[in-house]
């Protein structure tokens, strides 16, 4: 997994991407701060929705059969910030979708 260089802010979508290199079929599970967390179905696509504060921490995932694990990867959440102004005075809003692969 890796994270985002920049913090995700709350109520935005986070996707998580366990992938192995030459693994095509493989069933994960996903891990925050060390303790086992829902995928549905052991996927290896992991979705948060409407993020908040107590989904920062430490993300990793590994295989069902225990022989492969990633590395942890820190996701920061911040406060949400609204629509903010360009440089050229046009309002920008919107959501973001964090993809980590």
């Amino acid at each position: 997994l890796k994270a985002p260089s920049t913090p995700v802010y709350e109520g935005y979508e986070v996707v998580l991407y366990c992938q192995y290199r030459g693994v095509h079929q493989m069933e994960a599970i996903f891990f925050k701060d060390g303790e086992a967390i829902n995928s549905p179905n052991n996927s290896t696509i992991l979705t948060i929705k409407n993020v908040t504060q107590k989904h920062e921490g430490f993300y990793s995932c590994a295989s069902t059969d225990g022989k492969m694990q990633s590395p942890e990867s820190w996701i920061s959440v911040s406060p949400y910030r609204g629509n903010f102004t360009s440089k050229e005075e046009t309002a920008i809003s919107g959501w973001w979708k964090w993809i980590i692969v």
